[in-house]
């Protein structure tokens, strides 16, 4: 028997793997063109990175464990749980690296990006305590859906916000 949404489990892996590497190259082209490297760069592409590895990791994670013959309903409370945690701890540090690498005011586009993020966590973790529904693929496919999307979405904001700051 297979685990149910797999295929989009590892389709989503893959889209995720390609964002951060296309993201990351992004910034390496840009100080390749002569920028310097700023503080607000390497929080780009570390929110990048780790947005992408955490959707990454996140849909490699119920099947492994579907692997290692956890029984289903567990498989998605502990997957759940575990790629809640990372979403959360991003949330709820963000403003702060982000007040740490650059002096501008926060846009409102950062606030839904980070909003987002946390909203995704919550869908995790409701379907690790299994409410409103019975834990599954759905609200776990959904929760990590979220995230990327949301990181692609963020992507095309930080681009706004560097095609505005003044050549250096």
């Amino acid at each position: 028997m297979e685990l149910p949404g797999i295929t989009y489990l590892y389709s989503l892996a893959t889209v995720s793997i390609t964002f951060v590497g296309f993201s990351t190259l992004f910034i390496l082209v840009r100080q390749a063109l002569g920028k310097t490297m700023s503080k607000f760069d390497i929080l780009l592409t570390r929110n990048f990175l780790q947005l992408g590895f955490m959707v990454a990791f996140g849909s490699l994670l119920a099947p492994l464990l579907f692997l290692l013959q956890v029984e289903d309903i567990k498989v998605w409370r502990i997957a759940s749980l575990v790629s809640a945690v990372p979403a959360f701890i991003f949330a709820l540090t963000y403003l702060r690296r982000r007040a740490a690498a650059v002096s501008t005011a926060v846009p409102k586009e950062v606030w839904f990006d980070v909003s987002a993020v946390f909203a995704a966590g919550g869908v995790l973790l409701s379907n690790a305590v299994g409410w409103p529904r019975t834990p599954g693929i759905g609200f776990y496919a959904a929760g990590l859906t979220i995230i990327l999307s949301i990181s692609f979405l963020a992507f095309l904001h930080a681009l706004d916000f560097l095609l505005e700051q003044p050549k250096t």
